[in-house]
């Protein structure tokens, strides 16, 4: 009779054969365990200090969805789906993951930290690949020492979410062909990528305005026609995804964007001559009532820091809403092009003084919304108050209000433009292959374009994802362009 040995006994399910080897995603959690341990830390220690997290208006929103959602996906796993049925005026792709939280550990909690967690971790990665020059640890250090970085790592925002996606979409398309070297990470990189895709564009409709960029970059980067048709096709689904998963579930998705188009309307209005002005005080009434322009010419304001369409939403009649602005919306576009035909002038000055504010050429765009305790309801979520926190809270609002530069987003566009011409002129060279730094400006630009030229109001957390960018840029060329050249000359292997 044999003799059965220990190691002679190989585990159910999986066999050691069948694990992945040279696989790039095993080899690359190995290579960054240290990393991955960083992260955590951080993220555990502010997920302590904020807890539940900072909150907003727009945050209760979405916690209070996920129970929507609950329902939703109940009603659809038992074959009901007709009977439950609600609308959003936000993006609900976040409230998943807010509904995954609470079924795990029964809060918010997990949320926070895996938000936190994730932010950290995809930040220095990218940090550690935009640098040419080997200063990584520089890169590290400003990200990690970022007052910035740890406030938005446990704000329930869309944007934070958004920016982690996004980035690690580039990054997944940059890098395409080493993610692509066995079936497993094929597998793996095809669901990640439509995952990603999923994430920021459910997070942040108007993110839509970087696709271009990624097509581009998909056809710049891929290999051959068939890679490239694969990386289009895998975003693409990502992209549908944030369309049809809301309409499976029965969820009317309110589209929000016609609103700014409500409140250049009515900013155009009140710039005209009053004679002029006498012509369109019922100017959008046959969409939303009788009186309802004149009651929203009132409310309007769109000539300071502070201002945003809320007076119009909130602080009239109630006839102009998200749902009617929503259902309007065809309408709403028709009236707002005849208002250019008639009146390009005015339109045209009243637009440069709506992009000069969403750039902070007039004045530095405001820190609405990063709130302490909105509406004293954050109790109800097992709300931390406590000194620490406090200070944690009111240290990064100073530190913002001091910092206005951060909050002038023409000057971080000029800034990481002038640093990427002099790197690319006198260190890279004029003839040398797109850069990272590059692609990474192209798509700060686009998706930030979004709100140039469509907004609801000048708020930091509007820029934040292309602030990141724009920040990871110009902390890495610094160091590239004025760093001791005897140092780390080798090349990143991404470029």
């Amino acid at each position: 009779m044999k003799i059965l040995r220990i190691k002679d006994v190989k585990p159910p399910g999986i066999l050691i054969k069948d694990i992945p080897k040279n696989s790039f995603y095993i080899d690359w959690i190995k290579e960054h365990r240290g990393t991955f341990l960083i992260c955590a830390f951080i993220a555990t220690f502010l997920t302590m200090l904020s807890y539940p997290g900072i909150l907003y208006s727009d945050s209760y929103t979405r916690i209070s969805l996920a129970s929507d959602l609950k329902r939703s996906l109940q009603a659809f796993f038992s074959g009901n789906i007709e009977t439950e049925s609600f609308r959003s005026w936000l993006t609900i792709v976040p409230s998943f993951f807010i509904l995954l939280s609470e079924e795990i550990v029964g809060s918010i909690a997990l949320y926070t930290f895996m938000q936190c967690f994730l932010f950290f971790l995809i930040i220095l990665v990218l940090s550690e690949n935009l640098t040419m020059r080997g200063h990584k640890i520089w890169n590290k250090i400003c990200v990690i020492c970022s007052p910035v970085i740890w406030a938005y790592g446990v704000y329930y925002e869309a944007s934070v979410g958004c920016a982690v996606a996004m980035i690690c979409i580039l990054m997944m398309i940059w890098n395409w062909d080493q993610l692509n070297q066995t079936v497993f990470d094929k597998c793996c990189s095809a669901a990640l990528l439509i995952f990603v895709c999923f994430v920021c564009f459910g997070y942040r409709a108007n993110a839509f305005t970087i696709i271009p960029v990624l097509f581009g970059l998909a056809i710049y980067k891929g290999r051959n026609a068939l890679r490239k048709l694969v990386v289009i096709f895998l975003i693409s689904i990502g992209f549908l995804g944030t369309i049809f998963v809301p309409k499976i579930l029965n969820i009317d998705t309110m589209s929000s964007f016609a609103a700014g188009f409500v409140w250049e309307i009515v900013s155009t209005i009140q710039a005209l001559n009053e004679e002029s002005q006498s012509e369109y005080t019922d100017y959008l009434d046959n969409i939303f009532g009788e009186g309802e322009t004149e009651l929203a010419l009132q409310k309007s304001s769109y000539a300071d820091v502070l201002s945003s369409i809320n007076p119009i939403l909130y602080t009239g009649s109630g006839n102009i809403n998200s749902g009617s602005i929503s259902e309007n919306s065809k309408e709403i576009l028709k009236k707002y092009v005849e208002l250019i035909y008639h009146e390009p002038v005015t339109y045209l000055k009243t637009k440069w003084s709506f992009i000069s504010h969403t750039l902070g050429i007039s004045f530095p765009i405001n820190m609405l919304e990063y709130d302490y305790d909105r509406w004293d309801q954050m109790e109800s979520f097992g709300f931390n108050d406590s000194l620490p926190r406090e200070r944690y809270v009111f240290f990064f609002l100073a530190y913002m209000e001091f910092m206005a530069i951060f909050r002038m987003p023409w000057l971080m566009f000029a800034a990481a433009l002038v640093l990427i011409v002099i790197w690319r002129m006198f260190i890279a060279g004029k003839s040398s292959p797109v850069n990272l730094y590059e692609v990474t400006y192209v798509i700060a630009l686009f998706y930030y374009g979004a709100y140039v030229l469509n907004t609801q109001s000048f708020e930091f957390r509007y820029f934040f994802p292309s602030w990141l960018l724009l920040y990871l840029i110009i902390v890495s060329l610094i160091a590239d362009i004025f760093g001791k050249k005897g140092r780390g000359k080798e090349k990143n292997d991404n470029r």
